[in-house]
């Protein structure tokens, strides 16, 4: 690994002055993914966990089929999709 290249185990461990250093030195496009897991706008929900709990993947890009983003699901919307079922 380079000397900008950490693992997020690694950064976490940092002096929380350190961690803002670091996070103030990286560019996004260093570590963003560059193909992203996608779902469709049609997918179920259940889809949409099965494909994020796969991938170890917190939030999920939806895209349309032209591949233009449309939203996002992240673990927060299931969460809340879920305590809605069980509250119903």
């Amino acid at each position: 690994m380079g000397p900008r290249t950490r693992r997020v185990s690694e950064v976490l461990e940092f002096e929380p002055a350190q961690r803002r250093a670091f996070m103030r030195s990286v560019a996004v496009n260093e570590v963003m993914a560059k193909q992203p897991v996608t779902v469709a706008p049609e997918a179920t929900l259940p889809e949409a966990a099965e494909r994020m709990v796969d991938c170890k993947i917190g939030c999920l890009p939806v895209v349309d089929a032209d591949g233009t983003l449309v939203g996002l699901v992240t673990e927060t919307d299931l969460l809340r999709a879920a305590l809605l079922e069980s509250a119903a």
